[in-house]
């Protein structure tokens, strides 16, 4: 059974003081509000509006409702980074339209160093922003791959923020590229689009277009598991590593044994 709350006496003597104050049950002053408006303090004998005291609850309790949305914590705004080619300057515009709703619902804040205002050191910028960003997306073309600062920069501390759960790191091919498959590390991260392929190379390029709308609210709706995600990526990682090893003592072995006896063949002839 639910209780009921206990309603301190608003009288002029139980305010004037506190700790000796009369206090009603709840439950009581609406029954007693059916018959009467009023109620007659024990302590000072005041008659007492019941309207009143129910009020004074009612606020309290409104006022705890609205303490507690206060204290609620807010989601955090996915800082999302865009790094690419300026070669590649449509595409990245393009994106940014992708993407515009969720930055309207504050859901993410996206960047690239359009951003950077004249005077600013650009490339301590960059790294400030590649530093503190959720999503880091890669806008993967031939002239990506030929830019040193893309890919000894910018892809090398987006790997290893993406490899420590700090960061997710999202691989989207705008134009045929075979040259990222060639990358060792890039090379092991799964595309935006399905297979590796570009943008250019869809039949239908707002569905493309609608593919990496989804995946990116994808990866903004699972943010408070990417630590695990990536523990768990690790975890594979090292079994293959592992299994790989393995599997190279196995034919090394192999081999030897293959040799020996190749040789004692040899020697029976």
């Amino acid at each position: 059974m639910e209780r009921s709350a206990k309603i301190q006496c608003n009288c002029t003597t139980c305010i004037d003081d506190p700790d000796n104050a009369w206090y009603y049950q709840e439950d009581k002053l609406y029954k007693f509000q059916e018959v009467t408006d009023v109620v007659q303090c024990q302590n000072s004998g005041e008659m007492v509006l019941i309207q009143s005291l129910l009020k004074d609850i009612t606020e309290e309790v409104g006022q705890a409702e609205i303490d507690e949305k206060e204290n609620e914590e807010i989601p955090k705004v996915v800082e999302v980074f865009i790094s690419y080619s300026h070669k590649d300057e449509g595409f990245k515009d393009e994106l940014r339209t992708t993407l515009k709703p969720l930055e309207r619902w504050a859901m993410i804040s996206i960047w690239d160093d359009r951003n950077i205002e004249a005077g600013g050191y650009w490339k301590d910028i960059i790294l400030d922003k590649l530093e503190a960003s959720d999503i880091i997306i890669l806008l993967i073309s031939p002239d990506f791959m030929a830019s040193d600062f893309c890919i000894e920069i910018e892809l090398e501390n987006a790997i290893e923020r993406h490899l420590r759960g700090k960061a997710r790191v999202l691989p989207l091919v705008i134009r045929i590229c075979p040259q990222w498959r060639d990358h060792e590390a890039l090379a092991r991260l799964q595309t935006v689009l399905k297979d590796g392929k570009s943008v250019t190379e869809q039949d239908d390029r707002d569905k493309a277009w609608g593919d990496v709308y989804t995946a990116v609210k994808q990866w903004v709706d699972s943010r408070d598991n990417w630590e695990a995600i990536a523990e768990e990526e690790e975890r594979r990682r090292k079994a293959n590593k592992k299994r790989k090893a393995k599997k190279k003592k196995e034919n090394a072995r192999r081999g030897k044994r293959k040799a020996n006896n190749d040789q004692k063949k040899k020697k029976n002839k």
